[in-house]
């Protein structure tokens, strides 16, 4: 079942849907640095009727964005389709930062709500740095 099915009935909550796996399990040659649960990461109009709670999330630093040279877009794993970008906060800046270094950034979609049109969809992201 998509997110979309699931919004068929306004009453029912996306958090209620799924158990999302962690964005913090170890990665080997990696240490954790940061973790952040339930960041919101877009309010868009559409969404995939594919996609579901815990799809991974990839971010892609697009420079040669005319309305936003430092903007970060959002794809869906392992579809790699696009369907969003991050907002303009820290959490867009440390992932510039960590991609910009080689490191690595994970990331699940946690939930999502209906807003009128639009939903809300919220990330759990995880930093980690490259050990030496």
């Amino acid at each position: 079942m998509g997110l979309l099915d699931i919004f068929k009935s306004d009453k029912v909550k996306s958090s209620q849907a799924h158990v999302i796996k962690p964005v913090d399990e170890p990665i080997e040659g990696y240490t954790l640095k940061y973790s952040y649960k339930d960041v919101v990461a877009v309010q868009i109009g559409e969404f995939p009727n594919w996609a579901e709670l815990g799809n991974k999330v990839v971010f892609v630093h697009v420079t040669d964005d005319k309305f936003n040279p430092n903007s970060i877009r959002l794809l869906l794993v392992p579809q790699k389709k696009w369907f969003g970008y991050m907002g303009e906060n820290k959490i867009k800046d440390m992932i510039i930062d960590y991609l910009e270094r080689g490191d690595k950034v994970e990331a699940r979609i946690s939930s999502f709500e209906k807003v009128k049109y639009d939903i809300i969809v919220k990330l759990n992201i995880a930093f980690f740095k490259k050990n030496k």
